[in-house]
């Protein structure tokens, strides 16, 4: 962690001994390359150790490259001063399982073996992990427990529990895939009821006959009866899913990604159909809110991710 940190003064006085030095993170302490595997290709952020957003760059998909050699071909369309870590985030088209990275469709797979090799070859530790799940950790609080959604076409999770990110062999929880009803729509998967048979775009664009998630947004505002009768129903099997997330991990805020367009008129309804439900699937009081506007939170968890890891204050 040498570099990270930078002395910001002196703590208050102290009944006894010599006042503590105050630390922050060093911005020019170098950069954190943040680098998204989509269907298209790889997309590269470069971020300052403030989660600040320093450049950018794109490498399409063509012939078969390692990761050392694709990786080193994406950073070299970008200067990147003193480079500190690099992090890979699989987009949904990818899967991150036990160390390995893959897309069935694309027949791309970066090993366990071939990602330390690109380590070494670059010279920077690499860390990987789903765009949820630092997303998650950056909006959790120091010590706090934390259940992050995001929702578009499909539905991802991560949770943060007592400060730490919760994931099972390098995988968050597979919200998309929870059921709710075991008598409910057939699912892709060959299940029954899972809860996005009842919640992704989609899905409630077809129930409401429309075709522009915009426009719904602002169908639901406007109280059009065909876009609140879709999400009276929606908030009812929304509610049902956090209640038995919330029954596995106990947290405290549940942040709702993707859902900005619906307003804080969507949140009213979810929480009466939570209060319905009770004190047992939700004890105490559960914060429930949206993510906070104009922040690249995969970045920014990414980022304080690494320097966690770094400095060993998670980890």
């Amino acid at each position: 962690a040498g570099g990270l940190l930078s002395e910001a003064g002196e703590a208050a006085q102290t009944k006894a001994g010599r006042r503590p030095t105050l630390l922050e993170i060093k911005a020019s302490g170098g950069s954190i390359a943040v680098v998204f595997l989509c269907r298209d290709g790889l997309r590269l952020t470069v971020c300052d150790l403030r989660q600040r957003a320093l450049g950018s760059s794109f490498l399409p998909w063509g012939e078969p490259l390692s990761p050392a050699d694709a990786l080193t071909a994406l950073l070299e369309e970008v200067h990147i001063r003193r480079l500190r870590g690099l992090c890979l985030v699989p987009t949904d088209s990818f899967s991150y399982v036990q160390g390995e990275i893959f897309c069935e469709q694309l027949r791309i797979r970066w090993t366990d073996k071939e990602l330390r090799e690109a380590s070494a070859a670059l010279r920077t530790s690499i860390l990987c992990g789903n765009a949820a799940t630092f997303a998650a950790f950056a909006l959790a609080a120091p010590g706090k427990s934390l259940l992050y959604l995001r929702f578009d076409e499909s539905i991802r999770a991560g949770v943060v529990l007592n400060g730490n990110v919760w994931e099972c062999e390098g995988r968050a929880p597979e919200a998309a895939h929870l059921c709710i009803d075991p008598q409910g729509p057939l699912c892709a998967c060959g299940a029954h009821g899972c809860l996005c048979t009842y919640w992704s775009r989609n899905v409630l664009l077809q129930k409401a006959n429309m075709a522009d998630w915009d426009g719904f947004c602002r169908a639901y505002q406007e109280y059009a009866p065909a876009a609140r009768t879709v999400m009276t129903d929606a908030a009812c099997s929304l509610a049902l899913a956090l209640g038995n997330l919330c029954c596995m991990f106990p947290v405290s805020s549940i942040i709702l990604d993707g859902l900005e367009g619906l307003g804080e008129s969507f949140l009213y309804a979810l929480r009466r159909q939570i209060s319905a439900l009770g004190p047992v699937r939700f004890p105490g009081r559960t914060d429930l809110r949206l993510p906070p506007s104009g922040r690249d939170l995969t970045c920014a968890g990414a980022v304080q991710g690494f320097l966690s890891e770094a400095m060993e204050l998670v980890r």
